[in-house]
């Protein structure tokens, strides 16, 4: 799967948002700041933190096609 910007921005021209789909994006916003809340100065926010930081560097090793470090991160 390739990451195409030209395809996401088709995808939000042609898309119709409505009332709904902006009330369902402030509740998953919601939910999403207490459960971070909820797991600020724990150990489950140290290792949440480690995995977005690894999830960040994979991502950009595929976009810019670094098969080594890639490889390492997999």
């Amino acid at each position: 799967m390739t990451f195409d910007f030209n395809s996401i921005a088709e995808f939000l021209r042609v898309s119709h948002f409505s009332v709904f789909d902006l009330l369902d994006i402030a509740i998953v916003a919601f939910i999403v700041y207490r459960l971070l809340l909820l797991m600020r100065g724990t150990r489950g926010a140290q290792m949440t933190y480690g995995i977005i930081v690894l999830l960040f560097f994979y991502y950009l090793t595929r976009f810019l096609h670094l098969a080594a470090v890639q490889w390492l991160l997999t």
